[in-house]
């Protein structure tokens, strides 16, 4: 990507992470405007959707992980890694519009393409959405036994903000069955 695609997407991470979504929005949708070759597209397009998703702006998300995925599979289809956070996305926002049995299919098929690119981040994103679809559903057994292996392989992963969440997960559905 141009210099000025990593600037934009930069300020847009610092704008989420000051929970400012609209300068956020913008500095993504200006990535989008720039965007000229299919990888700077299908990133723009995911890069919008994920601050879309934070505002709560779910139908809009997906509509942009939808236009991802047709660029992924025209474009990048050998690369499992970028079928597999296509598919991750896809799944969550599905979770998040309560489109349950369609999440755990999207989650599933991104869980077997995370496992094949062997990306440790991506197979624990995935393992937690699966976690928090099986908790949502009170399948708790399955829930932990995801939420458990997501929070495994952030630590592999070295990443201790993934894992300190997922034990907070963990816990909460530990307290949860006691009661």
């Amino acid at each position: 990507m141009i210099d000025n695609a990593n600037v934009l997407m930069l300020w847009g991470y610092i704008y989420l992470e000051e929970k400012d979504f609209e300068k956020a929005l913008s500095s993504q949708k200006r990535l989008l405007a720039i965007a000229e070759s299919n990888e700077e597209k299908h990133v723009a397009h995911h890069q919008v959707a994920m601050v879309l998703r934070e505002m709560g702006r779910y139908d809009e998300a997906l509509q942009h992980i939808t236009e991802e995925e047709r660029l992924i599979n025209k474009y990048y289809s050998e690369i499992v890694l970028k079928q597999a956070v296509n598919l991750y996305e896809q799944g969550y926002l599905n979770l998040l519009l309560n489109h349950l049995p369609l999440a755990e299919d999207l989650l599933e098929k991104s869980l077997v393409y995370a496992g094949k690119s062997e990306d440790l981040i991506a197979q624990a994103c995935s393992h937690r959405g699966l976690g928090e679809l099986y908790a949502i559903q009170l399948k708790n057994e399955k829930a932990l036994s995801h939420f458990k292996a997501s929070q495994a392989l952030f630590v592999e992963a070295d990443d201790s903000v993934g894992s300190a969440e997922i034990v907070a997960k963990i816990e909460r559905l530990e307290q949860l069955e006691k009661n």
